[in-house]
């Protein structure tokens, strides 16, 4: 009651949450009548006042204002270029944000007014990602130029695999409903000048500030400080963005709440000693904020910072107290019904989390400090440690990493961003007149800039600086934040009478649930991950055993395929939950099925590493070395073999038989075959045999009978011969291919397949496939339902 809008706040963004975990609007309606029907009999039982029961209407309306805000905004934005994409059409706008310079060329982003298509033109507001590659002369595109572009537009991909990154969300916090890709005839410059005044205002100014930052300091300060100062980071080195990132200090390379206050504290105490009017230098105070928030960008950190000071200089003006938790609420309030989509944004999540924290924990933190400190270190020490506590667990649910050594790094570093801030502003605006000037006070910058690298370079270099975690769960998140909820605020304020019963009571609750959890049957899963044109499939059997049959890859062998392991399984291992590999099969030596896993042995726990036993097998040397390095033991296994993964699970080697020998056949005849066993289920993985090594495993009697396939060679013509196909029979058959010039998969194999009545997937239409059975039947969904 004291603070309703901090309720409003929260009923808004649960709406958000059910419209983003439903996409239902019938759903958030039922949803909301519902809480309506609850508050309702809630309060008609007591002598509730009227402004409860209109409180509890206005909670209601907010989770349905919430749900709808989220729909309204994700089907225009979604449906804004629908029935065009993959269609060849010309669209004219604006360049609507900054360029920003790529490897490959420029990528910018198109704000549209017409789109032509079959000779009809018609009138499009919306956004697309424009990547326009550039082999010549830089074309100088700026914020503001009208531009006509034609090409195709194609619709950003969602998630392809389990917990994967979802690049259509990103986007569309942006608003952006579509991507383009350009050569250079396919744009023109129609004209400048397009566009905000304010923001073209606010792009000058920070080109300025850029121009003269790295006119006055050596080139790694120079980018450190600009990301300090307005969040400019293309002047920053992949090398210096881990090194801060490994030491905990990452979020110094971005504007923030903090540089907000390092530039609001000094005007302010500037115009108070002009002896201006209090309410003048607030409201002068407020509009440089908003300035400043134009040149940083509008990132979702420096705008919660900026309209919570300007509410607390606004009740300045209105001779009001401010409250600290109100403007929070309100903050962010403004910031999702301006765009609900800000909700999923890292940074947002972030800044609210840690400037909540500061605002519950710094207090009583402080009082658990030794008392010897000094008072500045105590200071940094509580509110460091209560920034980290609300922090810390969203970092390693979205980035798997903890770094333990941020608390010391943080200590030596965060009292010096103050004095850097504050030079650093003053460079930039002396600077404007006198470039002397601005260097004779980077001297000064620079040794602390220099300072803070080495610090960072330091910390970084620590054994164990940064530790890689699985992917904590939903609940496991919940119980955290409770607990640091309960022990360092609601206990020290309300001082609750906790008796031992309640404690008691607490720990048969957490016995139980974990009873419940491990009395549960388990099951085995099997995903086959959407690594485009390559092959990864994941095994976790009843018991927990973990299983991964080959990482990916760039069927060239180029350096880009050892991506595939890094940004796609790696991240996939993570999030499943995955701390350690028991077994790791390659299964041949192409590089898209094994260039995936060097990312993998490097960064994971492994076992053991499984290659084929025969003659010549092709190069596995790089995944070899990396073992090595790792100490992760290495067996040849062939035909015969068994692997007991538990009592109920094994894995039996069907092909290459003893003697193999590669130099006779394709090296994809060299494929390690597995046919893998959980009760009555059984899958069977053929890697990339073509049809010699079939016709050898169906002569050789073997039972080759399985109810789910992983067709062989991506369902390309050499493969998956009727023979092989009648006697396997599967019931479903999962065909791991991506974009590619060979025809794959044939339309003969899907035909063949079809024959035996096998359910189709393929994963580049359905993204990952997921295999869950009981030992009894099998169930299978897909990550991608729709695209």
């Amino acid at each position: 009651m004291k603070r309703p809008i901090c309720s409003l706040s929260l009923a808004q963004i649960a709406g958000i949450l059910a419209a983003y975990l439903t996409g239902s609007a019938v759903l958030i309606a039922a949803s909301g009548f519902w809480l309506g029907v609850i508050c309702f009999l809630y309060l008609s039982g007591s002598n509730a006042s009227t402004i409860k029961r209109a409180l509890a209407a206005a909670f209601v309306l907010f989770y349905l204002a919430g749900g709808a805000g989220f729909l309204y905004r994700d089907k225009s934005i979604s449906g804004k270029y629908e029935g065009y994409y993959g269609e060849k059409v010309r669209l004219a706008g604006y360049i609507c944000a900054e360029p920003s310079q790529e490897e490959s060329g420029i990528k910018c982003v198109l704000r549209t007014e017409r789109l032509v298509y079959d000779s009809r033109s018609f009138s499009v507001k919306g956004k697309i990602l424009l990547s326009i590659e550039v082999k010549g002369e830089d074309p100088g595109l700026k914020y503001g130029d009208l531009v006509e572009v034609y090409g195709s537009i194609e619709k950003p991909k969602g998630a392809r695999n389990p917990g994967g990154f979802n690049y259509r969300s990103y986007l569309a916090q942006q608003g952006i409903s579509g991507l383009m890709y350009l050569r250079e005839g396919d744009f023109r410059l129609i004209d400048r000048g397009k566009g905000s005044l304010i923001v073209r205002a606010g792009l000058a100014v920070r080109q300025r500030i850029v121009d003269v930052i790295e006119k006055s300091l050596p080139e790694e300060q120079a980018g450190l400080l600009t990301g300090m100062l307005i969040g400019y980071r293309e002047g920053l080195s992949s090398q210096v963005e881990e090194v801060f990132t490994d030491a905990g200090l990452n979020h110094l390379m971005a504007a923030s709440g903090m540089n907000v206050w390092f530039v609001a504290i000094p005007l302010f105490f500037l115009l108070k000693k002009l002896k201006l009017n209090p309410r003048l230098v607030n409201a002068i105070v407020i509009l440089f904020l908003w300035f400043f928030a134009f040149v940083a960008g509008f990132s979702p950190s420096v705008v919660r910072a900026v309209v919570m000071a300007s509410l607390v200089l606004l009740a300045g003006i209105l001779w009001r107290e401010p409250d600290i938790y109100a403007s929070l609420a309100f903050t962010s309030m403004a910031m999702l019904t301006a765009n609900p989509f800000t909700l999923f944004d890292i940074g947002f999540q972030l800044s609210f989390a840690a400037t909540l924290s500061i605002v519950l924990f710094h207090r009583q933190i402080k009082k658990l400090c030794p008392k010897f400190l000094p008072r500045f270190v105590s200071d940094t020490l509580a509110v460091t440690l209560a920034a980290q506590a609300g922090a810390a667990p969203l970092t390693a649910f979205y980035f798997n990493q903890f770094s333990p050594v941020s608390l010391l790094s943080n200590l030596v570093v965060v009292p010096l961003v103050e004095a850097v801030t504050v030079l650093g502003f003053l460079m930039a605006a002396v600077g404007q007149i006198s470039l002397a000037f601005s260097r004779f006070i980077g001297y000064a910058n620079c040794g602390i800039l220099s300072f803070i690298l080495y610090a960072a370079k330091l910390s970084a270099s620590i054994p164990c600086a940064v530790i890689t975690l699985p992917t904590p769960s939903i609940t496991l998140l919940a119980a955290y934040y409770g607990l640091v909820f309960l022990f360092l605020w609601y206990i020290p304020n309300c001082k609750p009478k906790v008796k031992p019963y309640h404690w008691a009571v607490a720990a048969c609750c957490l016995l139980a649930a974990l009873t419940l959890r491990l009395a549960l049957p388990g099951r085995l899963e099997v995903v086959f991950l959407d690594v485009g044109e390559g092959d990864s499939a994941f095994i976790k059997t009843w018991k927990g055993t973990t299983v991964l049959i080959d990482g990916g890859g760039s069927w060239t062998g180029e350096e880009s395929g050892l991506s595939k392991g890094e940004n796609v399984v790696v991240p996939f291992l993570l999030d499943y939950g995955v701390h350690k590999l028991d077994l790791v099969v390659a299964t041949h030596a192409h590089s898209d099925h094994i260039q995936g896993l060097i990312p993998v042995l490097e960064k994971m726990r492994a076992g053991c590493l499984v290659i084929p036993r025969c003659h010549g097998s092709g190069d596995f040397g790089p995944l070899l070395e990396a073992a090595q390095k790792k100490k992760v033991k290495v067996m040849k296994l062939g035909a015969g073999d068994r692997i007991a993964l538990d009592k109920r699970t094994y894995l039996e080697v069907l092909h290459p038989e003893p003697g193999y020998r590669e130099e006779v056949s394709a090296l994809n005849n060299s494929s390690l075959v597995l046919k893998l066993y959980y009760d009555d289920i059984s899958v069977l993985f053929a890697a990339d045999i073509e049809k010699e090594a079939e016709e050898k495993l169906v002569k050789s009697g073997l039972n080759l009978r399985a109810d789910i396939l992983k067709v062989a060679h991506h369902g390309s013509l050499t493969s998956t011969s009727p023979q092989f196909v009648g006697a396997v029979r599967p019931k479903a058959a999962v065909i791991s291919v991506g974009s590619n010039s060979f025809g794959h998969p044939s339309p003969a194999v899907i035909e063949e397949l079809e024959k035996v009545g096998a359910r189709l997937f393929r994963t580049d239409w359905t993204g990952a496939v997921l295999l869950v059975s009981d030992g009894k039947r099998a169930r299978i969904k897909t990550v991608v339902t729709e695209e």
